[in-house]
């Protein structure tokens, strides 16, 4: 159990528990009240008033909730990291044969909250595919380190690790969805092409060279770079002009169509709106006169 403060809440995020369990083929589970923080019957699943991450480092299972309709049960398995949510009732266990040893933390605030809202996390997707993964396994590990001492303002460092492993889950589950390897060699090929060709290609005619259409081929980039293809072409424009002014005297009308922006006015104020300040002002920063 861990205590929590009216300031540790203030953060926006605090923990209420924090355990790994590990539980043998054939072990009861849970073994008894004191071997969950909350009453828990899976005969009958319970309502939570808190989130909760549990990680199944070891063994398989399966997964219910109200999201999903009772019934439909989702399989765990090794790797699985699954997100529990406050007023849904929800059920899980291990499988009797097999076992398994979960890390678990639970925890509440309004930023867990926005993250739900904004739709960083889902109750319609509450089972998380990362894999086996130490990173994820140090981080629970250290969380539960640190839960265990307590020390002052304990609960700020707690917080930062649970926003960790989910930022870190997230990006796992994301990249398992994909085909990785075509993937990466699609992305690579586009990046490419930018890379040779950024003063004058278009996001259309990158699409076109990899046999895509258009609105596949954003949606691809933009899933693994984070960015669409063509703010990823006009950042490329950014560095190349930012390099061009730092290193050489170029006039800016001469760097402007150079980074494939054919009108120099037009250029100035793209320039500032992405590096905050003009072209000159840029070189005369950069050169640190």
């Amino acid at each position: 159990i861990l205590p929590h403060s009216e300031r540790d809440e203030t953060w926006g995020l605090f923990a209420t528990f924090a355990a790994r369990m590990d539980y043998a083929p054939g072990d009861a589970y849970p073994r008894g009240p004191g071997d969950n923080y909350y009453e828990f019957s899976t005969e009958y699943g319970r309502t939570l008033q808190e989130y909760q991450l549990t990680y199944i480092s070891r063994g398989r299972g399966w997964f219910e909730s109200e999201s999903l309709e009772r019934g439909n049960k989702i399989p765990l398995k090794e790797g699985s990291l699954f997100v529990l949510f406050p007023g849904e009732w929800h059920n899980y266990r291990p499988d009797a044969d097999s076992g398994w040893c979960e890390y678990s933390v639970g925890f509440n605030g309004s930023r867990m909250h926005e993250l739900e809202y904004k739709g960083f996390i889902g109750r319609g997707h509450p089972v998380l595919g990362i894999g086996v993964n130490e990173t994820i396994k140090n981080l629970f590990s250290d969380l539960i380190g640190v839960a265990l001492e307590q020390y002052p303002n304990y609960q700020q460092v707690v917080a930062g690790i649970i926003s960790n492993i989910i930022g870190y889950a997230l990006y796992l589950d994301g990249k398992s969805s994909l085909d990785v390897d075509y993937f990466e060699r699609t992305i690579l090929r586009a990046k490419n092409i930018i890379r040779e060709e950024y003063a004058t290609i278009t996001p259309t005619e990158v699409a076109r060279r990899l046999c895509m259409s258009y609105s596949n081929f954003r949606t691809i980039f933009k899933k693994y770079t984070g960015i669409s293809p063509a703010k990823f072409i006009t950042s490329f424009k950014i560095l190349k002009a930012k390099e061009l002014l730092t290193y050489t005297e170029l006039p800016v009308k001469e760097i402007a169509a150079l980074a494939g922006v054919d009108n120099p006015e037009y250029f100035s104020t793209f320039f500032k709106k992405a590096a905050g300040v003009a072209p000159l002002a840029w070189r005369e920063m950069s050169k640190g006169r």
